[in-house]
């Protein structure tokens, strides 16, 4: 069964590739959605797939990109998504 996250990513995560690291993980893990930036330094990815694959996204989200210092992941049930494939935004 599909569900859709809303993950709200902390820590050193502007500037180093994570955005790029997280849309490769979430298209190799078959992910449907979206990562950007947010305007007070974060990572918001909207994340749509079975429950296995969202966990294997979520620790993949607290791996981050090489130069990434993750410090938080949170994250939240919400509205499903009507996308193909995973973009960065």
């Amino acid at each position: 069964m599909n569900e859709t996250r809303r993950y709200i990513v902390s820590g050193l995560v502007q500037g180093v590739w994570y955005r790029r690291h997280a849309a490769e993980a979430a298209t190799q893990i078959g992910i449907q959605g979206w990562v950007r930036n947010t305007s007070d330094g974060k990572v918001e990815l909207l994340a749509k797939g079975d429950l296995e694959q969202l966990d294997q996204l979520q620790l993949a989200l607290w791996k981050g990109s090489p130069m990434s210092n993750v410090t938080n992941v949170l994250f939240e049930p919400t509205e499903d998504l009507a996308v193909e494939g995973f973009t960065i935004n």
